[in-house]
């Protein structure tokens, strides 16, 4: 199991360290390995280096002013380099029998808006399944 799936496991079920050590512990026994915390709290740091976050005032369509969370990616070119990192090291990155040209990686973006929240979305096109979660 990856240091991200432990890192988004603590995230999912609200763990704090010493709540998600004693799981690990319990995992270990049922023959699960889980990378050490070090590893983790090291990939965590690398989540920091590349996204930043922020409070500030935003006006709505009737001139009320909200406080709301932001969080935007530092540097786009790093973090799609560290996705094709990623991907290459996984195995995963494909160009598709040539349908993508062997020079380019296709990035897609999107975007979502409900309720009170709007999001982007990036993706790496050149995966073996690139519409996946």
């Amino acid at each position: 199991m990856s240091s991200q799936t432990v890192m988004a496991m603590k995230e999912a079920t609200d763990l704090t360290w010493s709540q998600l050590r004693q799981q690990k512990r319990f995992l270990k026994e049922a023959g699960l390995s889980l990378p050490n915390e070090q590893e983790q709290r090291k990939a965590m740091l690398g989540l920091t280096n590349t996204f930043a976050t922020d409070f500030p005032d935003f006006v709505d369509i009737t001139g009320n002013t909200h406080n709301t969370p932001l969080v935007r990616v530092k540097n786009i070119s790093d973090f799609v380099k560290q996705l094709l990192d990623q991907y290459k090291t996984q195995g995963t990155l494909t160009w598709h029998n040539s349908i993508i040209p062997h020079d380019e990686v296709w990035v897609k973006f999107g975007g979502d808006h409900g309720k009170d929240s709007l999001r982007f979305t990036l993706q790496i096109a050149n995966t073996d399944k690139p519409n996946s979660k």
